[in-house]
């Protein structure tokens, strides 16, 4: 079964070195470092309140338009770019069960990297997908129907100073009727600040 088969028949793909891991090195160090320098500006104030993301950043979507041609390759559809944002979780940080908004129509979550401190070191922080345990390591990626599927993680489970970067890409179904009304997630170019509450 190839890969977009399998995607539209289970609605989520994993897929291990979706990145390399020069990429991924990268971007980690660079969420560690915006969040070192910016922790209090950038802090979430809803789903996951004073853990540091940011919505749009432009190493970020840099990444989410290089990804088009791999995303379409492996769900068989011609997307439109959205938004990217990351987040750097911090021990007992929980993601509650939700489905996305029209933006995120099919999304890819990246594991960028994780220190966990203390914890064992087969331990891995899943994403749960319509109940599926899926564990990534660094460069690791899951494709998702994010309007149409579950998803959700239980408490990060790390000790004093653990930490764990995830990177979100979003992007809708280009032969949707709506789709170009998405595009850049209606902001005018990519990094733009958001146009929608996030």
């Amino acid at each position: 079964m190839i890969f977009s088969d399998r995607f539209h028949r289970d609605k989520y793909l994993r897929v291990s070195g979706f990145i390399s891991p020069d990429v991924a090195r990268l971007a980690k160090d660079y969420s560690l470092l915006r969040r070192a320098y910016f922790a209090e500006l950038e802090c979430e104030h809803g789903q996951i309140p004073n853990t540091h993301g940011v919505y749009g950043d432009s190493l970020m979507e840099t990444l989410l338009l290089q990804c088009i041609p791999k995303m379409e390759s492996l769900t068989g559809l011609k997307l439109y770019p959205t938004y990217s944002y990351y987040r750097v979780y911090k021990p007992g940080d929980v993601l509650h069960k939700h489905q996305d908004r029209r933006s995120c129509e099919i999304s890819v979550t990246i594991c960028l990297g994780f220190d966990y401190v203390e914890q064992d070191p087969e331990y891995r922080w899943q994403i749960y997908i319509e109940g599926h345990p899926l564990a990534q390591d660094p460069g690791d990626a899951v494709i998702y129907k994010g309007c149409e599927v579950e998803h959700w993680r239980d408490a990060l489970e790390a000790g004093a100073g653990g930490w764990h970067s995830q990177l979100f890409l979003h992007y809708v179904d280009a032969a949707k009727a709506d789709a170009r009304d998405y595009i850049y997630d209606k902001r005018p170019h990519p990094g733009a600040p958001p146009q929608t509450k996030e």
